[in-house]
């Protein structure tokens, strides 16, 4: 026969205390799983003991309060509602300018990212499905049956497929997609620590469905643009998240068991059934200084302690008293785009995906853009030469040297020339160093003495090659005393004979 343990009135009103393992056990419950049994008389001590004062700041929280039916449409968090079409609008902006901005190109590069996440996400999926244990009527029937009441509460016609996995430790579920298929996966944790609660096992299982009822991984790739915002994108996760809190809460019976199993989280396996629902609702106060709400702001998920406390008044159908975020926090956040650091191994992937797509885009376009930027640079400076030269050889008749168009009053240049007065050419074309990607050398003609100019020549043929063929630019060019400017395709030297070839290739 088991041994009789004693009322504990220090715990949460709720439990009593098995002196064999100290394990706090509910009060509907007669025996404990090591043997214990309930003392007579403490359901009576129990409903009379005084409820703890509610600590400042707390919310007021019942147990034992029953969930009223709510429709689909009444469990959605007000903010997912306003949130998801301003997401949806900048996304599909996002992929048409893209798609029409590269002609196309990027659906190139969606098929290769699509592969990739298909390798990716069906490793996920084979890890599952060769490690854990998938839950159907005939294994694990008793969670088989929450689940599939689960699924005709919210209206849900099919039973994702369900698996039991070991999660070393982690106290956790998660839902995930692949090729059209849904999956939910229950750590073995979970289940063993609200062995002696089950209606708990309710909430997590209800939250994972409610991401499946409310497509958030279908929509997923197409408003991932929109997730990479600051304050939007992470928003937008945290009232997906409270939307399928609404979801656990609504699949179980006794709100209470909604509470304790997301307060589970918080407190751990074992100390969850000792935990002051009260005493840490109060925590909620502490979440509006500033370094609270600039966190909360960038994360993926709400604070667990505002769960808590959305989950807990529920049942009165009143929205809880949660403190307001600090104002300086949102100026700082709009700085900080979202991580994604909460969204999941699948999104993730997609994520690298789509930076490898923009990045492949992108690289070649600003590579074109800088090559063109060179060329036209080049060809300006051309131009400057051969409007220099025709300026100098209308002063001294004949051409100059690139240090006398610079400085044309030094002493060998223009005689005569007033100091003080514009040069011909700038001193950094004059220089022949190189510029705008481009290397220069100036070939000139036979000398051409003149009274006005002692070191003229009679002609000159002015050129550029790119520094890095095929990255600072691609074309070479060249122009002579003629005012020819013209290309080679290949690069090379045109002055190379000292003078432009004949045949050579206009600009135009």
């Amino acid at each position: 026969m088991g041994q009789t343990g004693t009322f504990d009135p220090t715990a949460s009103g709720r439990f009593w205390r098995c002196p064999q393992c100290s394990r706090h056990v509910p009060n509907r419950l007669e025996s404990c799983k090591c043997g214990g049994t309930r003392p007579e008389g403490a359901q009576a001590v129990a409903a009379v003991a005084a409820p703890p004062a509610l600590p400042a700041g707390a919310q007021a929280y019942a147990p034992g309060r029953s969930i009223a039916a709510e429709s689909p449409d009444e469990l959605i968090y007000p903010n997912e509602r306003s949130l998801f079409p301003i997401a949806l609008v900048l996304s599909i902006g996002f992929w048409l300018v893209l798609l029409v901005g590269t002609l196309g190109i990027a659906l190139f590069y969606a098929v290769a990212g699509f592969v990739f996440y298909l390798f990716a996400q069906s490793g996920l999926i084979a890890y599952i499905k060769g490690n854990a244990v998938r839950i159907t009527p005939q294994q694990y029937p008793d969670l088989y049956d929450k689940l599939a009441a689960c699924c005709g509460r919210l209206g849900m016609g099919e039973v994702p497929e369900t698996f039991l996995l070991h999660g070393n430790g982690a106290f956790n579920a998660f839902a995930t997609r692949f090729l059209g298929r849904h999956f939910l996966v229950l750590y073995s944790d979970v289940v063993d620590a609200l062995a002696e609660r089950p209606g708990a096992l309710n909430f997590y299982l209800g939250h994972e469905l409610g991401h499946v009822h409310r497509g958030h991984l279908a929509w997923r790739p197409l408003l991932l643009p929109a997730s990479f915002l600051p304050l939007l994108g992470s928003a937008y996760s945290r009232a997906c998240e409270s939307t399928c809190d609404n979801y656990g809460a609504a699949c179980c019976d006794d709100l209470d068991d909604a509470v304790r199993g997301l307060s589970a989280l918080a407190a751990g396996g074992r100390r969850w059934q000792d935990l002051n629902l009260p005493e840490y609702l109060a925590q909620t106060q502490e979440t509006s200084r500033f370094w609270m709400s600039f966190h909360e702001l960038v994360s993926d998920y709400p604070w667990l302690v505002k769960r808590v406390a959305r989950v807990a008044v529920r049942g009165n159908g009143q929205a809880p008293e949660i403190p307001g975020r600090h104002p300086l926090a949102y100026v700082v956040a709009l700085f900080i785009p979202r991580t994604m650091a909460g969204a999941g191994l699948a999104s993730m992937l997609v994520m690298v995906a789509i930076i490898g797509i923009i990045a492949a885009i992108a690289i070649p376009s600003l590579l074109r853009a800088r090559v063109s930027a060179n060329e036209s640079s080049a060809v300006g400076d051309l131009r400057s030469m051969v409007s220099a030269q025709a300026a100098y050889s209308s002063h001294g008749g004949s051409y100059g040297l690139p240090e006398c168009l610079a400085t044309p009053a030094q002493s060998g240049c223009l005689s005569n020339y007033p100091a003080g007065q514009p040069s011909f050419l700038d001193p950094a074309t004059a220089s022949l160093s190189p510029r705008h990607g481009y290397r220069w050398s100036f070939a000139q003609g036979p000398s051409r003495p003149t009274r006005a100019n002692p070191n003229g020549i009679a002609s000159y043929c002015f050129a550029g090659m790119p520094v890095q063929p095929g990255q600072t630019g691609v074309r070479s060019f060249a122009a002579d005393d003629t005012g020819r400017i013209c290309y080679d395709a290949a690069g090379a030297d045109l002055c190379a004979s000292g003078a432009l070839p004949e045949d050579c290739s206009p600009v135009m």
